[in-house]
């Protein structure tokens, strides 16, 4: 049927974006030293999602004794906060697609250069078109600056966004768990108001 066709060619079109990605020199600038397995990490999750959350870049996590590296969106006690806001709104991580601002990860995690993040909202653009999503959630400072939305704001303009805190602003301490747990909450009311365009101009008002 028309729903199959369509997903088939989400489904394609992912895959050309994907591997431009893997094949771009500016999103792998980690990976143009020999000792370094590429820092490029791709988007993930159900792309038929309505719901689209956007991460900073990709971690850099090392381990065993050697320099190698390798990209996680979000890392072991990060992973389990993020997990925890979706699971408080009735959702997995298959649920929705988490991608990254910029794919590549940065030296020593480093916030990604002016440049790196207008290379990295060139490659977005794309992504979001391709996805097309109802609601964006920028996750963490950076994303929210770039798209201009502070914490805990709603949005509307081509899409609805919603800017959330980073999880590890929960692991650092500097947000309690309930704390972070009330703006995923804030989120379910803002997705299933969504559904009424009546209902979602009056979060917007």
């Amino acid at each position: 049927g028309g729903g199959a066709t369509h997903h088939m060619e989400k489904e394609n079109k992912l895959e050309e974006f994907n591997s431009r990605i893997k094949s771009c020199n500016m999103c792998d600038s980690t990976g143009l030293n020999k000792t370094l397995v590429s820092g490029i990490l791709l988007g993930s999750g159900n792309i038929n999602s309505e719901i689209m959350f956007i991460g900073q870049n990709p971690s850099v996590v090392r381990y065993s004794k050697d320099d190698k590296i390798f990209g996680n969106p979000l890392v072991s006690n990060t992973d389990r906060v993020f997990c925890d806001g979706l699971a408080s709104i009735d959702l997995k991580r298959e649920d929705v697609y988490v991608t990254n601002f910029v794919k590549g990860s940065t030296f020593e995690n480093r916030v990604p250069s002016v440049d790196e993040t207008i290379h990295g909202l060139s490659h977005l653009s794309n992504e979001i078109y391709i996805i097309k999503p109802k609601i964006i959630v920028c996750v963490g400072a950076f994303v929210c600056d770039n798209f201009n939305i502070r914490i805990g704001q709603i949005d509307t303009r081509d899409y609805v966004y919603f800017g959330i805190n980073h999880p590890t602003a929960v692991v650092r301490g500097n947000l309690t768990l309930e704390e972070y747990i009330l703006q995923w909450h804030k989120l379910r009311e803002l997705i299933n108001s969504s559904k009424s365009v009546v209902s979602l101009k009056k979060w917007l008002t």
